[in-house]
């Protein structure tokens, strides 16, 4: 047998079967009916004469009775169907030699074989279902007879879907073994599937394919399984009752959650709908689930859609139909398709139901919608068109009614309650209003002081911005410069770091207003002025106008070299404007001279020292010609 854990079953050993669709569902056996009089047809032999025997036969079946109860009390119903099955697949598959073995229960009410597999946790078990006609387990199913097929598997016309689904798994079939098991009254009860004959006598940690027996399952191996098929039959036929058992506890846990769920306090009407809807959109395995509110009232049906409202006019539509009837609807898949618009979905339908939720005075207050009811394990995918996909071919049963009726019982007394509370927080707030209203206008008063208050402060910060602005250039001005000047020099000096300034002159600025205009004048100084402010990168360098046509730089820890880089690159920067300026003559269009210096401050010099510097070393630069930079 396989010991691969990412395989494992908790009743099989995977693959289940070459055409097990990505599926899960869980759907319960009609009710199994009790025996009346069980133990009194054990007692019934006793007599003097049988005494020892019956006796003896008496304890053995008590015995079997008494273990029973104590796995129950261990693991429940659920449980025992597992590890029956489990066990039962694992005893087959190493009586057979097959590395895999999987047993597909018969349900003959709904025409599909199902299994049981554990999930990729490990920790609980999953049902998946098929179509009891499909594939090779279908088959079988369906003609009762054994499909034996020799290595190699795969050259066999029906190996089809097996590929497709060994591709899924990464698993490989050479050989297989398909047996139907029937009850006593020759009804079918389960098809199990065996896969890969290996050879036990090697060891199992080779790989499969050098495990497998070439011959395949041969007519010894049938022998062997139909000589305990018997007993094979009994045990399935005592997990039906186990599988009945486990299905309904099943409901009742699921309904014990979801009303230990809905039972919170303190929910809100739209918390309480979301809630109860989606406790039943799990419990019934549904993709769309809606709790309709009947508001006679208004004559509307409404509920929450997200976080607004939806409704529906009475009177029109199949939930219309419910509301005068109280009776349930359940739309199987393959019927004509429903209206979206009908039942107040966005999404295609394909099985529905509806049902009525009274409360504890048998009033209608509300319908339960479930859409879709879906096998999870099926990955969706889009069908052909008008093909239903295969994830919704499965429709809502009677059990999902009755699930459904007992689990609208418990909801619709939480919902009466919450939308008593509903109402009750209507009125309360409405009383609220009233007061809300008599504080309205000292509100309003003191909201407008603030926005006042809020308006001035807004302004002052303006009117400080706008003061720290030159309004032509729209860079610093010259008082905001002082400012930074004094700042920098006080914390340069107790860091002693240099700080540099550059300062700056159109070449000839007059003659440009008196050539061009004093308008022409204006655009030109704030395209100089954006020139050199785009010139200095450092969040803590400043460019200011510092009067008329001239600009200045301070560049805090910069020393002179690198405030000389700068003031050329500034220079260049204005040549690259070619602004014209015919009138000068420093050159054809609109140039700069600069002043660079830099100091380290200290107490024996000053800010004005440094200012002077700069102003000097720009007076030389106009002297030898201007369009230059002299440090």
């Amino acid at each position: 047998m396989s010991t691969d854990s990412s395989q494992q079953l908790a009743v099989n050993c995977p693959p289940l079967s070459h055409n097990t669709p990505q599926i899960l569902t869980q759907v319960g056996q009609p009710e199994a009916k009790p025996i009346p009089g069980r133990f009194a047809q054990m007692l019934a032999p006793l007599t003097q004469q049988t005494f020892r025997q019956v006796v003896q036969q008496v304890q053995q079946e008590l015995s079997i009775v008494h273990q029973t109860l104590c796995m129950l009390e261990d693991q429940g119903f659920q449980g025992v169907l597992n590890d029956l099955l489990h066990s039962m697949a694992l005893k087959i598959g190493e009586l057979l030699d097959a590395d895999r073995t999987t047993i597909f229960m018969f349900d003959g009410e709904k025409q599909e074989l199902w299994s049981m597999v554990q999930e990729e946790s490990g920790s609980s078990s999953i049902e998946i279902r098929i179509p009891a006609n499909r594939g090779i387990a279908g088959h079988v199913a369906t003609h009762q007879e054994t499909i034996n097929i020799p290595y190699d598997f795969y050259k066999d016309s029906r190996s089809e879907e097996a590929k497709k689904q060994d591709r899924r798994t990464g698993y490989r079939t050479y050989t297989l073994l398909a047996i139907p098991i029937l009850d006593q009254q020759g009804q079918l009860l389960a098809v199990v599937q065996m896969l890969n004959k290996v050879r036990p006598e090697l060891n199992s940690t080779l790989p499969l394919q050098d495990r497998v027996h070439h011959q395949g399952f041969g007519a010894a191996d049938e022998k062997i399984f139909a000589e305990f098929v018997e007993v094979i039959g009994l045990l399935l036929e005592s997990s039906k009752a186990f599988y009945a058992a486990a299905q309904k506890q099943r409901a009742a846990n699921a309904l014990m959650a979801s009303t230990q769920v809905l039972g919170q306090s303190g929910l809100s009407l739209q918390e309480t709908l979301l809630h109860i809807m989606a406790e039943a959109k799990q419990l019934m395995q549904a993709e769309h689930s809606i709790l309709w509110l009947v508001d006679r009232d208004r004559h509307r049906l409404w509920t929450y859609a997200d976080i607004s409202h939806q409704q529906i006019p009475l009177g029109t539509g199949l939930l219309s139909k419910l509301v005068d009837t109280q009776q349930p609807l359940n739309y199987a898949f393959n019927h004509p398709p429903l209206s979206t618009h009908q039942l107040g979905c966005k999404t295609p339908l394909y099985s529905v139901l509806c049902m009525p939720v009274l409360n504890a005075h048998g009033k209608l207050i509300a319908i339960a919608q479930l859409a879709n009811k879906y096998r999870p394990s099926i990955v969706h995918s889009e069908p052909r068109q008008g093909e239903v996909p295969e994830r919704y071919r499965i429709n809502f049963s009677k059990e999902d009614e009755t699930f459904l009726m007992a689990f609208n019982t418990q909801a619709g007394s939480i919902l009466d309650r919450a939308i008593i509370n509903a109402d009750l927080e209507e009125k309360v707030r409405e009383r609220t209003q009233a007061l809300h209203d008599r504080n309205v206008q000292l509100q309003q008063e003191i909201e407008e002081r603030h926005r006042a208050e809020a308006k001035l402060k807004q302004l002052n910060q303006q009117l400080q911005q706008l003061s720290r602005i030159d309004g032509l250039t729209s860079i610093y001005n010259r008082r905001s410069f002082d400012e930074c000047l004094d700042k920098e020099w006080r914390r340069l000096r107790r860091e002693q770091q240099p700080l540099s300034i550059i300062l700056c002159d159109v070449d000839h600025f007059k003659q440009y207003n008196d050539t061009y205009g004093h308008q022409a004048g204006d655009v030109c100084l704030q395209d100089v002025a954006s020139a050199i402010d785009n010139s200095v990168k450092r969040p803590a360098d400043m460019v200011a106008r510092y009067g008329g046509e001239e600009f200045v730089v301070l560049l805090p820890n910069t020393p002179l070299a690198g405030a000389a880089h700068i003031a050329e690159i500034v220079r260049m920067a204005i040549e690259a404007l070619m602004i014209p300026h015919k009138a000068s003559s420093a050159s054809d269009q609109v140039t700069l001279s600069l002043g660079v210096a830099a100091f380290i401050p200290n107490t024996q010099q000053s800010q004005t020292e440094l200012l002077e510097a700069a102003d000097a070393a720009l007076y030389r630069a106009k002297q030898q010609g201007r369009n230059q930079v002299i440090s």
